[in-house]
This record gives C-alpha cells, structure tokens and sequence, in this order.
C-alpha cells in the first residue's frame, strides 16, 4: 500500500510525502464536499472552516495544542470536546484555506506520540444517523503492516471516504491489531467495497469484510463523534458578549466542569442503543468473565482498564490476571501499600507503562488516590 507520513511536535513541524500518494490525495479529499457546502449558507461555511481532531493522547492541553494548530492559519475558537469522555478538540479557522491545510497535515499524523484523525466537521454530518446504515463497513484481517494512510488510500479506490481508522495496538512500534473500518459518503460505494475488498489479499492477509454493526462500537476508539457541533443539535449558548447583536466574535476555549462532564456522559449513555448489565454469581464465574471482558477489550498504553475488587479477593484477581498479562503490565493499589509505592504505581499508570490496574473497594474512592487520569475501561 502507498504510505504517507507525518510527525508532528511542539518544536516543528515535518511532512514526507510520496508522488503516488500525493497524487491520490488530491483525487480523494474530504474537503471538496466541504468546498460545496461552504457555497451553500453560513452552516456550509462553519462545517468547512472548523475541524474534529480524535484519537488524540490524553491529557493535551490548550497550552501544547494551540501552537500546533496556528502553523497552518489564525484560530477562531478552540474547544475541547468531552464526548464520551474520549480526548478530542474543534478547531475552527478564520479560513477555508487554512483549515485544508491544517486536515491535509493532521490527519493521520502524530501528534505527541499517537496518531491522531482529523475531520471536517461536513465528513460528521455526512455520518450523522447513518452509523449503522450500509455505508460503514469493518474490515477484518489486516496485515499487521498496514498504515492508516495506506488503508484510506486503499478504501478510496471504491468512493469518496468519509472516515476509517485501523485500530492500532500500544507501544513505540504502532502496529495493526487486524481490524479497521471505512464509511463512505455513498452507499453504492460502500456496496461496491464490500464486494471487492472481501476478495482482496494485502500483504500476508486476505481481508474478510462485513457491514458494521453497533455492536461494533466498543472495539474502535475515537468514534464517539460529537454531533453536538452540527447544525440543528441542542447546544448551550455560550457565545461571548456582542455576539446576539450580530458581531462576529471567537469563542473562547472552555473547559467543562466535572459536574457538566458528568451530564454529558449520562446523556451520551442515555443515547446508546443498546445497554447491557451482568450479574455473575461465584468467584470462578467472576474471574473468567473479566479475564474474558479484558480480553476483548484489549487494554494497552492507550487504553488503560481498572478493576475494582473487593480487598480479600485481589490476590485471587491478580492470580488470573496474571495468566494472561505480563507482569510489568499489571498495577495494584491496596490499603497495605506504602505511600512511596502507590506513587510510584500511580506514576506508571499515568505514563501509559500500567495496562491493568486493581484497586481495593476499600481504597478505591479516596480523595487521595491521585491516578491523574481516570480509565477508559472500568
């Protein structure tokens, strides 16, 4: 597959391109749907200027961003999205121009570490309603190999590509877990994919390809889109003064507090389709189920889990979970650890080096735990 690479710091910026790819991209951009939105009214000139950039580390700051996104032109507002409590920002930019170039760098480069995705806010409105309608589709058993870059060029050969993202596992050296998905602005694009991609063999594999389903949901980060940005959805009015007289005046970044985090998370749960509580009984039962949770979610640098055991049974948690995690991978904070410890259990937890933390019920909820950032999976 074509690759095409960018790294992206605090101190610069470099880009290495190559012709094929170059010359795929300008055949295959987003933003020529969000060129003709912006012709049509002042919603079309929004959704083409302002940006959705996921899968970003936690923990960014306005601080660390800003600079990054002022290379490409001037920052009219810049938010921070809690969406489903995954790490996202809206950028929008004074101008169309700078907005392209700023998606052309960003999307798929990396930023601090991890590969980041950056939309135009007209690719969410094309997706809002259709998350599970015929024109998204998973795609299963890539080779390890494939780059986020390669597999959009590879998804655009069939139409005009929406979003994808290979689901990449942890570490320095990024690679593939065999698994990504692809929505397309049509649904006989998408038709056509799914008859051809099925038929394909990239590199070691051949690739197996299905509709997705919102069961599918759970096992891709950054999809949690925030549709609260789009024309029409409910949003609080927090426009600055001058604004209700028609002035053009920047938003200023804001950062919710945690009891407006806490709302928005229940009502993105009271959005989901589906819901699903278990009740395990016996202590065997218990420890294979999460043993079985853990393996299907998969914890790693970027998404970190933690496991709440009552204080008797953490020697039996740890026993199962060491079968099947490196030890080096696996935190525990109980009562009987020393303050020198759990600091240094909590430092490894927040540099990404703890995939699995347990935690005591008897010391869980302490003010004083001081994990710094909470799990993405509990």
């Amino acid at each position: 597959l074509p690759s095409q690479g960018s790294s992206l710091s605090r101190a610069g910026v470099c880009r290495c391109r190559s012709p094929s790819a170059a010359a795929g991209e300008a055949g295959n951009t987003l933003l020529g749907m969000a060129g003709d939105a912006a012709d049509n009214d002042e919603d079309g000139t929004r959704l083409a200027r302002t940006l959705y950039i996921c899968d970003l580390r936690p923990g960014l700051s306005e601080a660390e961003l800003r600079p990054l996104l002022e290379n490409y032109g001037e920052v009219v507002s810049l938010e921070h999205i809690d969406c489903a409590c995954e790490e996202a920002v809206a950028v929008e930019y004074r101008s169309l121009e700078a907005a392209e170039e700023a998606r052309r760098m960003l999307h798929f480069g990396v930023i601090r570490g991890k590969t980041a995705r950056c939309l135009p806010l007209s690719a969410l409105e094309g997706m809002r309603g259709k998350m599970d309608s015929a024109r998204r589709l998973v795609v299963e058993q890539l080779d390890p190999d494939v780059e986020a870059r390669g597999f959009h060029g590879m998804c655009g050969l069939f139409g005009q590509v929406l979003d994808c993202k290979v689901e990449l596992g942890s570490g320095e050296d990024e690679r593939a877990q065999g698994l990504g998905f692809v929505h397309y602005a049509r649904g006989e694009d998408a038709e056509k994919a799914l008859s051809f991609l099925g038929r394909m063999r990239v590199g070691a594999s051949s690739l197996s390809v299905r509709r997705f389903r919102p069961t599918d949901m759970p096992r891709f980060s950054g999809c949690h889109y925030a549709w609260s940005l789009l024309p029409g959805a409910a949003v609080e009015d927090d426009r600055e003064e001058g604004a209700d007289r028609g002035e053009e005046v920047p938003r200023s970044p804001r950062r919710r507090s945690p009891q407006e985090r806490l709302e928005a998370c229940s009502q993105h749960f009271r959005s989901l389709e589906y819901h699903h509580v278990e009740v395990v009984d016996g202590m065997q039962a218990k420890l294979a189920r999460l043993v079985a949770l853990l393996e299907t979610y998969e914890p790693n640098q970027d998404r970190q889990a933690v496991v709440i055991s009552a204080a008797g049974s953490v020697d039996d948690v740890l026993g199962r979970l060491h079968e099947t995690f490196e030890a080096a991978d696996i935190g525990v904070i109980t009562a009987s650890v020393s303050p020198e410890e759990r600091m240094e259990v909590a430092a490894n937890w927040e540099t990404g080096n703890i995939f699995v933390l347990v935690l005591a019920d008897d010391i869980s909820s302490r003010p004083d735990l001081g994990l710094g950032r909470g799990p993405a999976i509990l």
